[in-house]
């Protein structure tokens, strides 16, 4: 089998003064400054969409700063104002096209995305390229800059032997009244999001009555009885959403269900759920 040069993946060169590897609220910010005052600037996100866990595929808030009329200024207050006049119903989805319009229009900034950076080179001490592959257009990039900022959540540049930090600093560090007296390893666990959203009770349509009403149809009337609290339960009607945990469901109602399902004839004995 012989190589045919002519089929490998096409290799884009870039050379800027500072490249930034991850578009979360932190890169996307870091390039846009920088861009701003006039540097040629690279943007590498490994996602198809900019904002990282603010985005719509994690939706956490922006609400960092602590504090009555505390808030967050700068370039995340433009974001945060400019989505309040594009998107005043607050889709997360168009929040993500607020991002990418700051990243995509702005001068001097080029932005990759679904762009992983897999590799890099350096000399005396000193990052010289980071490579990347570009899933979406099938590219190979290659990157030289003199400054690169590392705005990962799990340091990609670590490799190159560069000295890096997890966790929070000491107040004394950078004078910030908000940190911890000492430092420590400590970082944002996980995040449970729950979001609620008034809407007109009439605009809500269940799916529970047909499949209930599927699933007890010929039933012994004890089972249609106990499926018939569970679609109470699951009623909308008075409330915007709620969260229904079936703690039990008695394997007499199951035995039954499974009767029905392969046509057999039998009687119910069980006891019904708690809910």
């Amino acid at each position: 089998m012989l190589h045919d040069s002519t089929l490998s993946f096409e290799i884009v060169e870039h050379n800027v003064v500072f490249c930034v590897v991850r578009g979360g609220m932190a890169g996307l910010c870091a390039s846009i400054t920088t861009a701003r005052n006039g540097n040629n600037t690279i943007l590498v996100q490994d996602r198809p969409a900019l904002g990282g866990n603010a985005s719509s595929e994690i939706r956490l808030y922006l609400y960092g700063a602590r504090g009555k009329d505390n808030v967050e200024s700068g370039i995340l207050e433009e974001l945060k104002l400019e989505n309040r006049y594009r998107n005043p119903q607050q889709k997360d989805t168009l929040w993500d096209t607020v991002l990418y319009k700051k990243a995509q229009f702005q001068q001097n900034l080029k932005l990759l995305l679904n762009c992983s950076i897999h590799s890099l080179k350096t000399s005396n001490n000193r990052i010289t390229e980071i490579q990347g592959w570009q899933l979406t257009a099938q590219l190979s990039h290659k990157i030289r800059t003199k400054f690169y900022a590392d705005c990962s959540d799990n340091c990609v540049l670590k490799t190159s032997g560069a000295q890096f930090r997890r966790g929070r600093e000491a107040q004394s560090e950078f004078n910030e009244s908000l940190a911890p007296e000492m430092d420590d390893r400590k970082s944002m666990g996980s995040s449970l999001l729950m979001q609620l959203r008034k809407i007109d009770p009439k605009d809500h349509l269940s799916s529970i009555k047909p499949l209930a009403a599927m699933l007890t149809h010929g039933l012994p009337a004890k089972a249609i009885g106990h499926a018939t609290v569970l679609n109470k339960a699951l009623n909308f009607r008075k409330h915007v959403l709620c969260l229904i945990v079936i703690w039990q469901i008695s394997s007499g109602c199951l035995a039954a269900i499974q009767r029905k399902a392969t046509g057999q004839c039998a009687s119910h004995h069980g006891q019904g759920f708690s809910v």
